[in-house]
């Protein structure tokens, strides 16, 4: 699966969101993907189509895991600075942003494993997770779906107000629907399906949520 299989247009604009690096770093990557015709944006949004993170193994930020959640590809950041020869070498025409992210091996090549206390994960692994998430999105006939998590409805109202933002905030970025208040809660689960309602009250209920996303497989078991 690649971003040519999600119709991607040739006029359609590489927006590309920035994560795990330095000043430095961004400083530089900011420079070159304007000057091959995309733009960056600091935070995380729904005109993101890209998220480019440094290249050793990626920290499991909110951004990785919505952009895993929404079938979106995480790739480092090597990936915009080859030069002619590498790209012939990976028969790749021309080196504008289109022409870069529409090989489904060069993605493959560049995504980055990822590091985390939870337990690490081999790159082969991650874009597996994005493949997967990708073909989820997709399953639905109307519209892509806004993420591997829609039509999924998470009470969060137990989880500690410190931590909840953030769980909130991956959530629905996934696409799912988030009660965070009693009123929210009670409006909600009284509409959902059970099937596909959870309550969230521990660290290890937001784990396993977050290994759906990792993992690729759409289905929240807790």
């Amino acid at each position: 699966m690649c971003i040519r299989d999600r119709d991607w247009p040739s006029t359609k604009k590489v927006v590309a969101c920035l994560s795990g690096m330095d000043a430095m770093e961004k400083e530089k990557l900011l420079g070159r993907i304007n000057v091959l015709g995309g733009d960056v944006c600091e935070d995380w949004g729904p005109k993101v189509n890209i998220l480019v993170v440094g290249d050793g193994a990626a920290v499991r930020t909110p951004k990785f895991l919505m952009a895993l959640g929404r079938g979106i590809p995480v790739v480092k950041m090597s990936l915009f600075f080859m030069d002619k020869g590498g790209l012939k070498k990976r028969g790749v025409e021309g080196s504008d942003l289109q022409s870069l992210l529409s090989s489904s091996s060069i993605l493959r090549e560049f995504t980055p494993s990822l590091a985390h206390q939870t337990g690490d994960r081999e790159a082969a692994d991650i874009y597996k997770a994005f493949t997967k998430n990708l073909a989820v999105t997709k399953q639905f006939t109307k519209r892509p779906a806004a993420g591997c998590l829609e039509g999924i409805t998470f009470s969060v109202v137990a989880i500690p107000a410190k931590t909840r933002p953030v769980v909130v905030e991956i959530l629905s970025g996934c696409g799912a629907t988030v009660a965070k208040t009693k009123k929210d809660e009670e409006k909600l689960l009284s509409k959902a399906n059970s099937a596909s309602t959870f309550t969230l009250t521990t660290t290890d209920h937001i784990e396993s949520v977050y290994a759906t996303i990792l993992n690729g497989t759409g289905k929240v078991s807790i």
